[in-house]
């Protein structure tokens, strides 16, 4: 019963840990692959 919430950690964890050593590369990927939502951002 506990197993299906040890494998939602697990997976909320590695999705926190890529954030956080991806935060850079993924603001310029955001950036090349979203052009419009960072305008809108700078508005």
């Amino acid at each position: 019963m506990k197993r299906w919430k040890m494998v939602l950690l697990g997976s909320l964890v590695t999705l926190l840990s890529w954030l956080a050593s991806a935060n850079a590369a993924s603001a310029s990927t955001v950036v090349w692959y979203q052009p419009e939502v960072p305008a809108a951002l700078r508005r």
